[in-house]
């Protein structure tokens, strides 16, 4: 992910947060997902320090997979085939009664697909603004 990947992730992200704010959606995310971000940017020699700062300030609610929830990943990453951070990110969304998972990860979405929602940033705003009228 380069600096303008993140600041596109990043304009996505408080949109989001803005839509949460103004009408009682809960955003959430995990620890391993923050941890995938890190790792991306440890990988690509990018200073983590800005991005770690702006998703603290957020106010997503962190969601720590238990050990229930780790087996239930490794379930869906054997059954489906699916990258082991993405199942524990799914297994996580299914535990925490998620509506939908929010990614650009196009094989994410269509390997998870069958299990949950799984919608880019732009097709949940239009979600939310046919269900809002």
């Amino acid at each position: 992910m380069n600096a303008f990947l993140w600041k596109a992730f990043k304009y996505s992200l408080l949109i989001l947060i803005s839509f949460e704010k103004h009408y009682k959606i809960i955003g959430v995310t995990g620890l391993t997902n923050l941890m995938e971000i890190c790792h991306l940017f440890q990988i690509r020699n990018l200073n983590f320090d800005e991005a770690l700062n702006d998703l603290e300030n957020l106010g997503l609610d962190i969601f720590i997979p238990d050990t229930l929830t780790m087996i239930n990943a490794f379930k869906i990453q054997k059954t489906y085939r699916i990258d082991p951070y993405d199942s524990i990110v799914l297994a996580s969304a299914i535990e925490c009664n998620c509506d939908y998972i929010i990614t650009r990860d196009k094989i994410f979405i269509k390997k998870g697909k069958e299990l949950m929602d799984l919608l880019t940033p732009e097709e949940f705003l239009d979600k939310l603004k046919l269900s809002l009228g």
